[in-house]
C-alpha cells in the first residue's frame, strides 16, 4: 500500500523545502558575476581559446530557472512543486557547477601557463601580445571566476545536504518514527 500524504503533511513539506529569497538572490548574483567575468575573458581572447564560457552560461541559466522554480512554485503554484523534482534539479545544479569549476580551473591554469610561455619571447608578436596588461587582467578574472564557481559549487552542495536531511526527517515524522534531532527548517 502506498503512503498517501495528507494535505497538512504536504503543506509542511512544501514550506520546509522552499529556500529563502535571500539565498536565491545570492545564488543568482554569484552566477551572474561569474558569467560576466567569463564573458570578459572571452572578449579579450576573441573566443578562440576560452571554451568554458558556454558551460558558465548553461550553469547560470540553470541556476536562474532553478531558483525561479524554487522561489515561485512553493508559494504561488504549489500544485507544480514536487520535492523529487527539487532534488533532481538541485543535483543537476551541483553537477553543473562542479563541471564549471573544474573547466574554469583548467582554462585558467592553461591561460596562466600560456601567458608565461608567450612572455618568454618565442615569437616577438606573441610576446608583445602577452605583455599587454589586458591579458593579465583577463587571466586574473579567470582566477576570480574560479573562486566564484567553487563558491557556488560549495553552496549547492550544502543546500543539497540540508535538503536531503530535511526530507529524511520529514519522512520519519510522517511515518511516526522518532526523530532524534530537530533539523533546521529553511536554508
Amino acid at each position: 500500500m502506498l503512503y498517501e500524504e495528507t494535505y497538512e503533511a504536504r503543506e509542511n513539506r512544501r514550506r520546509s523545502s522552499q529556500s529563502s529569497s535571500q539565498l536565491s538572490i545570492t545564488f543568482i548574483t554569484i552566477a551572474f558575476i561569474d558569467l560576466v567575468l567569463t564573458g570578459y575573458i572571452i572578449t579579450v581572447f576573441d573566443g578562440d581559446t576560452f571554451h568554458s564560457f558556454a558551460l558558465t552560461f548553461i550553469s547560470f541559466t540553470w541556476t536562474f530557472f532553478f531558483m525561479l522554480y524554487i522561489f515561485i512554485t512553493p508559494s504561488w503554484l504549489p500544485a507544480f512543486y514536487h520535492y523529487w523534482t527539487h532534488l533532481g534539479l538541485e543535483i543537476t545544479a551541483f553537477a553543473l557547477w562542479i563541471s564549471d569549476f573544474s573547466l574554469l580551473c583548467w582554462e585558467t591554469m592553461l591561460g596562466d601557463g600560456t601567458l608565461g610561455v608567450y612572455s618568454t619571447g618565442l615569437d616577438p608578436t606573441l610576446a608583445a601580445s602577452a605583455a599587454r596588461p589586458i591579458v593579465k587582467v583577463a587571466v586574473d578574472c579567470g582566477k576570480a571566476a574560479d573562486v566564484l564557481s567553487c563558491l557556488n559549487w560549495i553552496l549547492f552542495g550544502t543546500t543539497l545536504i540540508l535538503f536531503v536531511r530535511r526530507e529524511r526527517a520529514l519522512r520519519q515524522q510522517q511515518h511516526g518514527q522518532r526523530v532524534e534531532h530537530e533539523y533546521w527548517v529553511g536554508y
